[in-house]
């Protein structure tokens, strides 16, 4: 791909888009069976669609960031254990942030997949409220924060 007129960054967020991509059809399916089994109690929850294409490219991206870092395809468990686990811990998926101690409420809230619980939870218990905009800046900062760094990364280790 270096080799064709495309820059790094096109590189880049195709990879990053292709992940996006496969989101966005996974959400699809799940919301296709939660559907057909009644487990939708809103009709807010078809926003969830676009917003699992957005999820999508925030871990596309800090997928790319991990991929040029990553010494070795070893790393990459690193990655899954030290931050997807960590994130998945911490950011409510399991059981609610106001039983956490204050210091580890903190941190939750800097974690992008918090924000983005906040939002799937309220779009699929259609109690979305205009406080969502704000979880969807944080999750859009991010995502574009960690484009920069995978483009920086990505761009030195195919040059050097």
């Amino acid at each position: 791909m270096r080799a064709t007129p495309c820059s790094v960054a096109d590189i880049i967020a195709g990879d990053i888009l292709w992940a996006a991509t496969k989101s966005l059809v996974s959400a699809i399916f799940v919301m296709a069976v939660t559907g057909a089994f009644g487990l939708l109690p809103s009709p807010m929850a078809i926003a969830l669609v676009p917003l699992a294409f957005v999820i999508g490219i925030m871990f596309g991206c800090f997928g790319m960031v991990v991929t040029g870092r990553a010494p070795s395809y070893d790393f990459f468990s690193y990655y899954f254990t030290l931050g997807i686990s960590f994130m998945f811990l911490f950011s409510g998926v399991f059981f609610p942030l106001e039983i956490l101690p204050a210091p580890a409420q903190a941190v939750a809230w800097l974690l992008p997949l918090t924000h983005a619980v906040q939002i799937c939870r309220a779009l699929a218990g259609g109690t979305a409220s205009i406080a969502l905009l704000g979880h969807l800046a944080w999750i859009l900062v991010v995502t574009a924060g960690a484009f920069v760094v995978a483009e920086r990364l990505v761009r030195r280790r195919l040059l050097v």
